[in-house]
């Protein structure tokens, strides 16, 4: 995303899941250190959400069946929503507390690990980031004309990304 998230990051992924990964997590925005993730486990269904350094929160078992799916879920200043409703008790901003990262938050994997471990594998309909309130990668799903190679295009910026790994984007 060439982003770097702090504690005033917003990000918004409507996406559904449509297979398991190798292992439990799929992982549909990520940055490791400090933690900015939005992901899925498919081991126990639930949707996970990381945020400055709080680790690992989870929703209620089955609560948000994880398979087939389509969700809008965001992370938005240690609040994580998902379809608009914001999950309860589960506010981490007080325990999040300030910070800037220093690496950019990737989508549909977690710049911590190894990518082919927590791979995304579904659909991916849009994801926007807000920092401060005002909106700085609004990413849809094209393919370039030119080469035939599927990405996301960001519309604030203009600006195509293709896979950063080997796992190219592909289209069903």
């Amino acid at each position: 995303t060439n982003f770097m998230p702090s504690n005033n990051t917003k990000v918004e992924v409507d996406f559904m899941q449509t297979a398991k990964n190798t292992s439990r997590m799929g992982i549909v925005a990520g940055l490791e250190e400090p933690r900015f993730i939005l992901g899925t486990d498919t081991t126990y269904n639930k949707l996970r959400y990381d945020f400055g350094t709080m680790k690992e929160q989870y929703t209620d078992n089955n609560s948000y069946p994880i398979l087939n799916n389509r969700y809008v879920m965001a992370l938005d200043k240690g609040k994580c929503y998902v379809n608009g409703v914001e999950l309860p008790n589960l506010d981490m901003s007080s325990s999040g507390g300030e910070f800037q990262a220093t690496s950019s938050l990737w989508l549909f994997a977690d710049s911590g690990y190894n990518q082919n471990n927590v791979k995304f594998i579904g659909n991916i309909y849009s994801a926007k980031i807000w920092e401060n309130d005002e909106l700085v990668r609004d990413f849809i799903p094209v393919k370039r004309d030119f080469d035939g190679i599927y990405g996301m295009l960001d519309r604030v910026n203009n600006k195509f990304y293709s896979s950063c790994t080997s796992n190219n984007f592909t289209y069903e």
